[in-house]
């Protein structure tokens, strides 16, 4: 009689810790992919700011070499990525900074990567589950941004 009574009772049980283990796995899988896009993207902003602060400064059009040098370097330091990144935009460009000589106000280098709107892009999208809210939770622009004083 007792067997009859637990018919059914692995499949309850099945389901209950499938959802567990499934949510486990789902959150591993979508908060590893962008947090390792956001790593790359950080290291080929700083190596962009990097391979910038290598030209001499007696290069003719200095800082137009600087930001083209800066720019070749953060997509060839992306490049791996190229099936992930849809949308990626890189900027370099010059800021003023307090830091800066009166003769120079603009010596700054900022190196920018940005994928907007990644959660709409993202090859693993986002879940929405009720009162948890989207998972995972990203801001809608990935940004990684360096600096470097030339």
């Amino acid at each position: 009689m007792r067997k009859q009574q637990e018919k059914g009772v692995a499949v309850i049980e099945f389901a209950l810790v499938f959802t567990l283990v499934f949510g486990v796995f789902w959150a591993l899988v979508s908060y590893t992919i962008p947090l390792i896009l956001l790593q790359s993207m950080n290291r080929a902003s700083a190596e962009g700011a990097r391979v910038a602060a290598t030209v001499p400064a007696s290069t003719p059009s200095y800082d137009a070499a600087v930001t083209a040098q800066a720019l070749a370097e953060m997509n060839r330091q992306m490049l791996w990525l190229s099936g992930w990144t849809t949308g990626l935009s890189t900027t370099a460009t010059f800021v003023t900074d307090a830091s800066c000589p009166v003769s120079r106000p603009a010596c700054v280098l900022q190196t920018q990567l940005n994928i907007p709107n990644y959660s709409s892009v993202a090859r693993i999208k986002p879940l929405n589950l009720p009162g948890l809210g989207q998972i995972p939770a990203l801001p809608p622009t990935l940004t990684a941004r360096s600096r470097v004083i030339l």
